[in-house]
């Protein structure tokens, strides 16, 4: 399907400050010059605006009269917001243009909270402050190039296309961006933003991040359906470590693909990768280690693939310059990493879960794939002053024997992968793994499969064999 062309430039004008503001609820004095305009505002003021467009030595400053106050600007024309200034408030702003919305690489905006949307909400959804039912058949994009802050509120860029090449900075809040055609917010739910399925053509990436994300929690959210690519991950997200919280990361693409190359750091958090394909790609690093505990990384689903809660890929993929880890640096235990499909799993990476090299235990590390599994990677559950970590495979039939383990490459997003049934685990292999900790290889009737386990050639080491039926 072909994109819907962005940004429609207005003619060459002096200034290009917000124009025709029109206040349709709530309170609103206005007061500007040629570069600076000033809005002092009421709680659950609703402005529509001719345009809103802000030039790079222009700024805009919405004055609320106490910091959880906010005001849901609206634009009518048929022009895209291109914002190059300054968005400066001590509440909350909402922008919604079906058009687009463009933060130039000169723009800052600096808020307590910030929404940018091409999607619409009803009045009295804002009005009534709980949830806000997003929607509309707009195709056009969400864009930052630029600086969005937000000090102690939320910062959410929602349409059916999103990218962030800038910096995004929520500090103790949180940083959701999310595609698809209808997406609800509940500000007193602890996921907040929840989307809607579609089914429509697929078309190109719906969610792209390739610039910096810093947040108490992260959440990258796609209606998988209608895209090619549903989440495009390239660069730096880090979730905040605090006293009190620890930090989140979710990347989520039902139906959908979803792939990663960047850094993903949540000390002593978690990090939840999930989507019908999963693909940890390039020199990915996804780290949840911390001085006193190893955190949680769930991809393609959780352990077993059971919590139903989880949505669980048919395809995943590990790369071999990936790395993996959610160690405990100092006192504590090694935490918990999951790799699961439904279908099948290929793992070349490294995946650390070891303990703290004071005192603590190694972490617990499964990787599986119901249907078929290639274990050619590395897991490291030692514990330098603690007992060492459990390494749990869990295909659904399996031969152990000299023979190589079995390969998979990754087919990209639109290429579905091939079924194979059942797994080869080289004798080699698995004694690297021994040597790092006990190993649980478990089979099960899926697929296909028997739950057949064939065991030939020379084992050492601590080996539990279990068959077991789902």
């Amino acid at each position: 399907m072909l994109r819907k062309l962005l940004w429609v430039f207005p003619p060459l004008v002096l200034f290009a400050q917000p124009t025709c503001p029109e206040v349709v609820h709530g309170t609103a004095s206005f007061s500007s010059s040629d570069q600076r305009m000033e809005i002092v505002s009421g709680d659950k003021t609703i402005i529509h605006w001719q345009s809103f467009l802000i030039d790079p030595s222009e700024s805009v400053i919405f004055n609320q009269l106490d910091s959880k106050f906010s005001v849901l600007n609206r634009v009518l024309s048929s022009d895209a917001s291109k914002l190059l200034g300054t968005i400066q408030s001590n509440g909350n702003v909402l922008l919604i243009n079906p058009n687009g919305v463009l933060t130039g690489k000169t723009a800052r905006i600096d808020t307590n909270g910030f929404l940018g949307s091409t999607l619409d909400v009803l009045d009295s959804d804002f009005l009534n402050g709980k949830d806000l039912k997003f929607s509309g058949s707009s195709i056009n994009s969400i864009v930052n190039l630029g600086t969005i802050q937000s000090h102690g509120g939320d910062i959410t860029l929602i349409g059916r296309f999103v990218t962030n090449e800038g910096t995004l900075d929520a500090g103790i809040g949180s940083v959701t961006l999310a595609v698809g055609s209808k997406i609800l917010i509940k500000p007193s739910d602890e996921s907040k933003v929840f989307i809607s399925a579609s089914e429509s053509s697929p078309s190109s990436t719906g969610l792209s991040n390739s610039g910096n994300i810093d947040a108490l929690k992260v959440h990258l959210l796609a209606d998988g359906n209608p895209y090619e690519l549903a989440i495009k991950q390239e660069e730096k997200i880090n979730a905040t470590n605090l006293t009190e919280h620890n930090g989140e990361i979710y990347l989520l693409a039902e139906g959908g693909t979803v792939e990663n190359s960047g850094l993903l750091s949540a000390p002593g958090g978690s990090i939840h990768i999930h989507g019908k394909t999963v693909g940890i790609l390039d020199e990915a690093l996804l780290d949840v280690s911390s001085s006193s505990t190893g955190g949680e990384i769930l991809i393609g689903g959780s352990l077993h693939g059971k919590d139903e809660s989880f949505y669980n890929s048919q395809f995943t993929y590990i790369g071999k310059d990936t790395a993996i880890l959610a160690n405990s640096l100092e006192n504590g235990n090694g935490g918990k990493v999951i790799l699961w499909s439904d279908g099948a799993s290929a793992f070349y990476g490294n995946i650390e879960a070891k303990g703290g090299a004071s005192s603590g235990n190694g972490g617990f590390v499964e990787v599986s794939g119901k249907n078929f599994l290639a274990m050619r990677g590395l897991v490291n559950r030692m514990a330098p002053n603690g007992r060492p970590g459990t390494l749990l495979l869990d295909p659904s039939d399996v031969i152990i024997s000299a023979a190589a383990t079995a390969n998979m490459t990754y087919p990209g997003a639109s290429i579905a992968p091939t079924a194979l049934a059942g797994c080869v685990l080289n004798t080699s292999d698995l004694t690297t793994q021994l040597n790092l900790g006990p190993v649980t290889v478990t089979t099960a009737s899926a697929f296909g499969g028997n739950g057949d386990m064939t065991i030939s050639g020379p084992e050492s080491g601590y080996l539990k064999i279990d068959k077991k039926e789902f």
